[in-house]
């Protein structure tokens, strides 16, 4: 504090004194507004922190986190420029994921590890605090034009870093050191609420992602296929089922063994996913199947598609050398369904259609007239079955039921077609010529695949054929009676595909256990028979041709 006068003498002791007074109570007023502007600066910091932690909590989606803290930070601090980067693992890359405040336009820049200020941050991981530009320094290089200050922190949590906290300003900046205190204090905070947010969406992208090949999970599959499906009607929009299946692949366990079964799953996984939109879903539905979810696709989008993976997976070295190929099958909304569900059997359909073809190839619903669909399912029949007895390399229950099904699936939607077909009722009672020859030749070769399973008994189906069929002609019985019986002989054994292999094929006595099972052969190949309707007669021959 200071007087002047343009006297000589004007000031006395009494003056001294009262400036002396004056100058105490104006420094204490000075000291009491400082005081004051820190503590208020204290709870203003203190509010943001306490705001920027509710924000943080309240959402487990990395993204909305993050723009959340910046809008905040912007509200809060006076820089022009403040900014998020998050570091991709894959790459080594910051990705800024959010940014606030006058100047924008870096989201979702992408700087590499030891490039420029944010860069060298996430490298050395040690804070930058640049007061004014310095162009000498080599770590100077800031994101936004005409920047003068910045100060960078590296986003620490248990020594792992997770990200990138900074600010840009285009005029100088003091950077105090209860500012640079706050910046320490919301990169820590940012790094737990970052890190629950990116360990939450681990643990969410592992829960619907096959662990082995990458691509989605079943269970994702059947929500994204309804949710499309609500979507498309809504609509009126068309989309695509693309049901892939891998050919010869239970060759590969069988030879080379599961972890090599494993590294062709996980290539199938790869050429898949990198050769699909974004907008698609690939899943795997099972086992070696795969599917591919394409929304507002038509059928002549997805048999493209389907023809080129088709190409890769056949061209690809790795695939190439254990023989696998794929074989593809495509239905399309609205013409192939009218439910999610009708949608996956035509797509199956059509892919067994493939399989039956020999492998390789791809297949769709509307190669067949609409007119013609009886013949449509009678094809469809004679795949499943045919690839259901090449599958026939054990027996046991899985094997029964699997032909069970499939005989009992499509005997239906046969019966449904033809429901209105006068000539059906008399065909049900012609025998076994009213069936399609399709579907005998396929039993019947199921009958002697078994048989020749059987070491025993091999070739004894054969035998009894033969024999039953001398002997109802030696009754004098008529042409189709004898083929009736000779039909019968055949089959009579087509039950042991419900007996477990280890005791079908057991070199000593069975156990009494063992020989309850192996009695129930006869149930099973009546079971079996259940569907075709026009083996009536024969089914009972089956049932009933032991003594027990």
């Amino acid at each position: 504090m200071a007087v002047f006068s343009d006297h000589e003498g004007t000031f006395d002791e009494g003056h001294l004194e009262l400036l002396r007074v004056l100058a105490s109570e104006a420094s204490i007023a000075i000291e009491n507004a400082r005081l004051f502007n820190e503590e208020r600066t204290k709870a203003r910091h203190l509010s943001l922190l306490n705001t920027i932690s509710r924000n943080a909590i309240a959402t487990l989606n990395p993204d909305e986190m993050l723009a959340k803290i910046t809008d905040q930070l912007e509200t809060g601090l006076t820089y022009d420029h403040i900014g998020i980067g998050v570091l991709d693992y894959a790459t080594r890359e910051i990705v800024i994921q959010a940014e606030a405040g006058k100047r924008r336009g870096t989201l979702g820049h992408r700087i590499p590890l030891g490039a420029g200020l944010i860069g060298h941050v996430a490298r050395n991981g040690h804070m930058a605090v640049y007061r004014s530009a310095s162009p000498t320094d080599s770590a100077w290089l800031p994101l936004l034009p005409d920047t003068i200050a910045a100060i960078a922190l590296p986003v620490f949590y248990a020594d792992q870093l997770h990200g990138i906290l900074y600010v840009e300003s285009s005029t100088p900046a003091e950077f105090s050191e209860e500012e640079v205190l706050l910046m320490r204090t919301l990169a820590d905070l940012i790094a737990g609420a970052l890190h629950n947010a990116l360990s939450f969406q681990k643990a969410q992208e592992q829960a619907i992602t096959d662990g082995l090949t990458g691509v989605k999970t079943h269970r994702f599959f059947m929500e994204a296929l309804s949710a499309e499906w609500k979507r498309s009607t809504r609509a009126g929009r068309a989309f695509a089922l693309v049901l892939m299946d891998l050919d010869r692949f239970k060759f590969v366990n069988d030879f080379y063994g599961h972890l090599e079964g494993d590294l062709v799953l996980t290539r199938v996984g790869q050429i898949l996913e990198s050769n699909c939109r974004r907008s698609d879903v690939v899943a795997r539905y099972g086992g070696d199947e795969f599917v591919i979810l394409m929304p507002e696709t038509n059928m002549e989008h997805a048999r493209q598609l389907a023809s080129k993976l088709r190409g890769w997976v056949a061209a690809d070295p790795l695939l190439r050398e254990k023989n696998i190929s794929a074989s593809f099958g495509i239905a399309c909304y609205p013409l192939h369904g009218s439910s999610p569900q009708e949608l996956i059997q035509v797509a199956d359909a059509s892919m067994y259609l493939s399989k039956h073809q020999g492998g390789n190839a791809v297949s769709t619903a509307d190669h067949f007239d609409p007119n013609e669909a009886k013949k449509w399912k009678r094809d469809v029949l004679e795949a499943y079955l045919g690839v259901t007895l090449k599958r026939l390399f054990s027996t046991g229950p899985e094997a029964f039921e699997e032909i069970y099904q499939r005989l009992r699936q499509f005997t239906e939607s046969l019966a449904a077609t033809e429901m209105n077909d006068s000539k059906t009722a008399a065909a049900s009672a012609q025998g076994p010529q009213a069936l399609p020859q399709a579907v005998l030749d396929t039993v019947t070769s199921l009958a002697f695949a078994i048989d020749a399973k059987d070491h025993y008994t091999q070739g004894h189906s054969q035998k009894v054929s033969a024999y039953a069929a001398l002997i109802a002609e030696g009754l004098g019985m008529n042409d189709a009676e004898v083929e009736e019986i000779r039909l019968g002989a055949v089959l009579h054994d087509i039950g042991k595909v419900g007996i477990p292999e280890n005791i079908l094929n057991k070199s000593g006595p069975l156990n009494p256990e063992e020989w309850e099972t192996m009695k129930s052969h006869v149930k099973f190949g009546a079971k079996i028979l259940d569907p075709l309707t026009p083996l009536a007669r024969i089914r009972e021959m089956v049932l009933h041709h032991h003594e027990f």
